[in-house]
């Protein structure tokens, strides 16, 4: 019985790396998330959550209570396609100086 070695993780390099260390970056992924969550299932989503966030960035209950879930934390089936907006984003804010709407 042989056992399968763990594919290792990839490396990120450069713009890449940069994108994932930015804070800025960080925001935007849970801003896109939020934004994915409100709009794709907003019947389950506000459910569960008041659609607001801490300034730390978790979501609020819906009494107004900090969860311990980010929105990006809440997302399985669309997390591809708020990564790539989030992304987008960050790299026209990078290029242009601003954020775009």
């Amino acid at each position: 019985m042989s056992m399968e070695s763990p594919q290792p993780k990839p490396v990120l390099e450069g713009r890449e790396q940069e994108m994932f260390n930015d804070p800025e970056y960080k925001r935007l992924l849970q801003e896109r998330s939020l934004t994915y969550l409100t709009k794709k299932d907003p019947k389950w989503f506000y459910s569960l959550y008041s659609g607001k966030v801490s300034e730390q960035g978790y979501l609020l209950d819906k009494n107004g209570k900090e969860t311990n879930v980010l929105p990006s934390q809440s997302i399985t089936e669309g997390l591809k396609e708020v990564t790539e907006a989030a992304k987008r984003s960050w790299e026209f804010k990078k290029s242009h100086g601003v954020s775009p709407k």
